[in-house]
């Protein structure tokens, strides 16, 4: 681990926006971040999220950020402790990274989408879905996709939008 990529308690926003910046390739746009009303809308977030993504550092930085915005976070490497984890503790919204060891992402999707109350379920990938995977994704409920690297505040967006429409913020 590089120096530059800790982030010290209590963590200032600006450190941890540098360090995903790093990570990402890209940059934050914060025209929302610290407002009154970014921060009454997460003050009462009752959103459960989870990661299963090979990519510890991105999942432990995507986990903090998240974290500051309130919502319960739940990070799994790999996509055979995320079913066991899964089967019996519910939650909301799930990023699965699609190229996983072991059991690959599509598995688990196909997988969990047979629970009776399965999560919002959204594929991540550094590499493009061939059609074929788009369209099984689809059908197993997977409407959205996001290919790496992505906008951290398009995936904060898409994220603050799921819980407001499942009536989990706000």
């Amino acid at each position: 681990m590089d120096l530059k990529d800790v982030v010290a308690k209590p963590f200032k926003f600006e450190a941890l926006e540098d360090c995903i910046n790093r990570k990402l390739g890209s940059q934050i746009i914060t025209s929302e971040v610290g407002s009154e009303y970014e921060n009454e809308i997460y003050e009462k977030n009752r959103c459960h999220i989870g990661f299963i993504e090979d990519e510890e550092d991105l999942v432990r930085d995507l986990s903090i950020f998240f974290k500051e915005r309130n919502y319960k976070v739940s990070c799994f490497t790999n996509g055979t402790s995320a079913l066991e984890n899964l089967k019996k503790n519910s939650m909301d919204i799930l990023f699965v990274d699609i190229k996983l060891p072991g059991t690959q992402g599509d598995q688990v999707i196909a997988e969990l989408s047979k629970l009776p109350k399965h999560p919002y379920m959204i594929p991540i990938s550094a590499d493009p879905l061939p059609e074929d995977m788009a369209n099984k994704l689809k059908e197993l409920g997977c409407p959205d996709f996001i290919e790496k690297p992505f906008d951290v505040i398009e995936l904060i967006e898409r994220v603050k939008t799921i819980a407001i429409e499942k009536g989990l913020l706000g």
